[in-house]
């Protein structure tokens, strides 16, 4: 889900509702996003996800479905694990969609390279155990291949139980 929130916020700074210098408890946003995909940092990604700029989750849940396509299985939930309700879902088709437009960098209401490559770059980093660790896809596809994901897991899932990448 955070590949998802990593969207709004690209949206919202490009529309010029949100800069990547706001400050937001105590770190700007270009902080909290680095933290929340690098690091798969689970504030930062509640701090973000619920942002007034794209309307918080269920705004975030509209665009999403309206402007990016994806089906209405991909919700924006409220938290992370908890009760069903505020789980984030989505499919793998969705997933597809959405990295092939980021892979494209032709995600609606976002146009600068910039901002492209500051969430690629990001990917490209992120990790698989909240510190250096870089497998699932990465490890999967071996050497000479540049790979941008966005792992996930739980402590007591073990290291990258879910990945998403291009």
């Amino acid at each position: 889900y955070k590949a998802y929130v990593a969207y709004g916020i690209l949206k919202a700074i490009e529309s010029g509702s949100l800069s990547w210098d706001k400050k937001i408890s105590g770190q700007t946003v270009e902080q909290h996003m680095e933290k929340m995909i690098v690091n798969s940092d689970n504030d930062s990604a509640a701090i973000l996800r619920n942002r007034s700029e794209f309307g918080g989750p269920d705004g975030l849940t509209r665009i999403l479905r309206n402007e990016v396509g994806l089906s209405t299985k991909t919700k924006m939930g409220s938290g992370v694990g908890g009760a069903e309700d505020e789980r984030t879902t989505s499919t793998a088709n969705d997933y597809v969609k959405f990295l092939l437009l980021l892979y494209k960098k032709k995600l609606p209401g976002v146009s600068r390279e910039s901002y492209y490559e500051k969430l690629i770059g990001y990917m490209k980093r992120a990790s698989t155990d909240g510190g250096s660790g870089r497998d699932g896809i990465v490890k999967g596809v071996g050497n000479g291949l540049e790979v941008a994901d966005k792992p996930g897991w739980s402590p007591s899932d073990g290291p990258a139980t879910n990945d998403v990448g291009i």
